[in-house]
């Protein structure tokens, strides 16, 4: 995606440059007499360059583009490994990915155009975790946006989203659960490093990583509990990925957080996981969406109440 006001960087990390688009606002005067408030977008879990595309849609683009038009200096970048990014995936772990975020944060806080007691990290979907994580260690990130985050640990979600699609499919009460242990004993493997030789070689392939061993342990309320940041969580209603009642449990979370700070929540009506207005909300249904745009009440609501945090 090529948005207005875009402009490639290289940021560096520990050891290896992050590609990366910072997308200005289109006020570009404001510098005279003013610095920017920044936001870093952070991708999921999957593979995936600057603009966060899934199903042909770059989530993270067009999110850029609406934040930028909404006053802030945005950045998204490729995840390590990928793309214009060095660094290697292979033994990447969640922490790994947020000390990249880390590395982004130092980074705007060295130009002179960001104001940096205003910069806020935004992550979707697991993305959101590793903006926890980031806010947990990084002080100097002062708001937090988790959209379409998971409340469960990586076990949970992953079992949960198998049970969801397993009652899509014509199977039986016995192939089901069959399918369902068969994940359990890949959790317990990777978890553990031992009893792989039970586990199909290509699911051992796919699942013996150091990512999906910290994806699987990752217990949001821990991390969560750390921060003290001022949070917002947006999720739309026909999110079948990670089901709405993750929104309302984050909330509980970071309203019981020892250290008080404003908690704000969106609803995005009609909504699904890649932030699209939708019919159902089913995976099936992404390909065949009319509109590719997502939600102009998320891009509004969003920076609505980041610009509130920074007041």
């Amino acid at each position: 995606v090529d948005n207005e006001n875009d402009e490639d960087v290289h940021i560096p990390a520990t050891g290896f440059n992050l590609g990366a688009t910072l997308t200005y606002p289109k006020d570009t005067q404001s510098t005279n007499n003013s610095k920017w408030p920044a936001v870093i977008l952070v991708p999921g879990s999957v593979p995936m360059d600057r603009d966060g595309m899934v199903s042909g849609v770059p989530i993270l683009g067009q999110l850029a583009a609406g934040l930028a038009d909404a006053g802030f200096l945005v950045v998204r970048y490729d995840k390590r490994g990928f793309g214009q990014s060095g660094g290697r995936s292979e033994t990447a772990t969640l922490n790994d990915y947020a000390g990249d975020v880390r590395d982004v944060v130092q980074y705007l806080r060295r130009r002179d155009d960001v104001n940096d007691r205003h910069i806020a990290v935004v992550g979707h979907a697991d993305g959101a975790w590793i903006a926890m994580l980031a806010a947990s260690k990084e002080r100097r990130i002062t708001a937090l946006g988790l959209i379409a985050a998971p409340s469960k640990s990586g076990a949970e979600i992953v079992l949960e989203q198998q049970q969801q699609m397993l009652q899509r499919m014509s199977l039986t009460d016995a192939e089901r659960q069959e399918k369902i242990a068969l994940q359990q004993d890949i959790h317990a493997a990777a978890i553990s490093g031992s009893g792989w030789d039970a586990i199909p070689l290509a699911m051992r392939q796919s699942a013996d990583t150091a990512w999906f061993r910290s994806y699987l342990t990752f217990d949001p309320w821990s991390v969560l509990k750390e921060t003290r940041q001022p949070v917002v969580i947006a999720h739309g209603t026909l999110d079948h990925q990670v089901i709405p009642e993750h929104a309302d449990r984050l909330r509980q979370f970071a309203l019981a957080r020892s250290q008080r700070a404003q908690v704000k929540q969106i609803r995005l009506d009609n909504v699904n996981h890649l932030l699209l207005p939708a019919i159902t909300g089913h995976i099936e249904e992404y390909d065949d969406l009319v509109e590719r745009t997502i939600s102009r009440e998320l891009i509004l609501a969003l920076a609505a109440e980041l610009h509130g945090f920074f007041q």
